[in-house]
């Protein structure tokens, strides 16, 4: 499926965890409480959703998932064990498909601290085209919820994609408010937002992710988002944090339209993961 397999990493670091472990990502926020998500387990968390009789349990970890053998009181479900760079198959679970379950990126500040030489030429430029001609014309600052919201309706992207990925938000800003930064870039002549990131930040785990971005098409001949970007590398560096998680890159199969997202967070030369295909076994239970 992919002809350059070298280029993803084999191994994490040893104080690497995926964002579906971190407390702050809360990861039963991504789904709409008509699926019942819940947070199960505990080393490594899960996440449980689904109504009967089809029930899923989800991890995210190297770690194989072992303690939801002593919850007497779950239902008949299925097991998925998406692991993150582990490859044998311990005893009990199989794997349905070859495909990858996903493509991830995430940059190690403590192993690049000058990030910016890291990046892409391209990227490089537009970041010294920033701070040379751009950054007078705008303010980076934090932005409010509703600043964001209505800024990210009025983007391309909200055009493109509609709601769903505000609402994602939302869901997880008003469970965790404190843990959710927005950035916004302010056009100085105007006063308006013309360009947002959301990040996920987690103390615990010394990482950040970028969950979400987006700009008015007026901005489209601008480093905007380069410069949030930017932003964002520079004030998680002075936080000590150390791993910028970039979440999925397109993989074949999916849809076409979301390549362009994977082509910019590229420019930024994350270390990539190709996540082995996911495990499933099946637990039996109580019955709703």
């Amino acid at each position: 499926m992919f002809k350059n397999e070298h280029m993803f990493i084999t191994s994490l670091p040893t104080e690497f965890h995926p964002r579906q472990e971190w407390p702050e990502y809360a990861a039963h926020r991504d789904l709409p409480s008509f699926f019942r998500p819940t947070v199960v387990g505990t080393h490594p968390r899960g996440m449980r959703r689904g109504v009967w009789p089809l029930i899923i349990e989800e991890y995210v970890s190297n770690t194989e998932p072992i303690d939801f053998t002593s919850d007497s009181n779950a239902p008949n479900r299925i097991i998925a064990w998406r692991r993150v760079t582990r490859k044998d198959t311990p005893p009990g679970w199989h794997a349905l498909s070859k495909k990858p379950s996903a493509l991830e990126g995430f940059f190690d500040l403590f192993q690049f601290p000058d990030y910016a030489a890291q990046w892409i030429k391209v990227a490089r430029y537009d970041r010294h085209q920033w701070h040379s001609n751009y950054s007078t014309r705008y303010t980076i600052e934090k932005i409010t919820w509703s600043e964001y919201a209505h800024t990210f309706k009025h983007s391309t992207v909200g055009k493109k994609l509609g709601l769903l990925m505000v609402r994602l938000m939302e869901r997880k800003w008003k469970s965790d408010p404190e843990h959710i930064i927005f950035w916004g870039a302010r056009e100085k002549s105007t006063g308006e937002v013309v360009a947002c990131i959301g990040v996920i930040n987690s103390p615990n785990y010394q990482a950040s992710y970028y969950a979400t971005g987006c700009m008015h098409s007026t901005q489209a001949s601008t480093p905007v988002m380069v410069g949030l970007i930017d932003h964002w590398f520079k004030t998680s560096q002075s936080h000590q944090i150390r791993f910028l998680h970039f979440g999925s890159f397109w993989i074949p199969g999916e849809p076409k339209a979301w390549k362009g997202f994977s082509t910019f967070k590229m420019k930024f030369k994350p270390q990539l993961i190709l996540y082995p295909p996911t495990l499933v076994r099946l637990k039996c239970g109580t019955f709703f």
